[in-house]
C-alpha cells in the first residue's frame, strides 16, 4: 500500500458484516490492512473510531473514518450530511435502474424476495428520519418514481404491514436516539 492511502479494516473474524466489507473490498481490489477486533475486549483504537456504537466492522482510508451513508445522514450535519446525502441518492438512481429493468412489484418479480427484505428498511424507516431532519427528502416520488412504487407495495405487503413498528413510537425514539448519538460525538470530540 505504498503510496497510495491506506485502508484498513478493523473487524471480527466471525462477523458477517465484517465479512461483507472484506468481500466488498476484495471485489473492487482494494488493497486492505485488516486488523482483528477482540469484541469482547474492545481496543482502544475501536473505542476512538466508534464511540457511539463500540462496534465492528470499521472501515478507515488514509485517515479518514468511514461511516454507512444512511446512518450519517441521520447523524451528521451541514456539508458532512451533505455528502451522504449525495451518496445515498447515488444508491438509490441504482435500484431506481434495477426496478425500471424489471417492471414489476418488487427485485424479484411479483413476489419479495431476499433483497426486497434488504433493503426494505428504506420503506418504511427513512420517511421517519426524513420527517424528523426536516429538510431532507430522499425518496422524492418524481425523482424516483419506480422506488416510491416499491416503497409502498413493500410496506402495505401483508408479511410486512401487519409487522411494522409503530410510527409514532418511532418517531420519538429517533429523536431522543439522534440527541444522544450527538451527546456522544460532542463528548468523544472533546475528550
Amino acid at each position: 500500500m505504498e503510496g497510495k492511502e491506506a485502508v484498513k479494516l478493523l473487524g471480527f473474524w466471525v462477523s458477517p458484516f465484517s465479512f461483507r466489507v472484506e468481500w466488498a473490498l476484495r471485489l473492487k481490489g482494494v488493497e486492505y490492512e485488516y486488523i482483528e477486533e477482540d469484541v469482547f475486549n474492545k481496543s482502544p483504537l475501536l473505542l476512538e473510531l466508534n464511540p457511539v456504537h463500540k462496534k465492528v466492522p470499521v472501515l478507515i482510508h488514509g485517515d479518514k473514518l468511514w461511516i454507512n451513508a444512511w446512518t450519517a445522514l441521520c447523524t451528521e450535519e451541514g456539508e458532512d450530511r451533505e455528502m451522504y446525502l449525495k451518496q445515498a441518492v447515488e444508491s438509490l438512481e441504482k435500484i431506481e435502474q434495477e426496478l425500471i429493468k424489471g417492471k414489476s412489484k418488487f427485485f424479484g418479480g411479483e413476489s419479495i424476495g431476499y433483497l426486497d427484505i434488504a433493503i426494505g428498511w428504506i420503506s418504511y424507516w427513512l420517511p421517519v428520519w426524513e420527517e424528523i431532519i426536516g429538510s431532507m427528502t430522499i425518496v422524492d416520488p418524481t425523482r424516483f418514481p419506480a422506488t416510491a412504487g416499491w416503497a409502498e407495495n413493500f410496506r402495505n405487503h401483508p408479511m410486512v404491514k401487519d409487522k411494522l413498528p409503530p410510527r409514532d413510537r418511532m418517531f420519538v425514539y429517533f429523536q431522543w436516539r439522534r440527541k444522544e448519538i450527538g451527546a456522544l460525538k460532542a463528548s468523544a470530540k472533546k475528550g
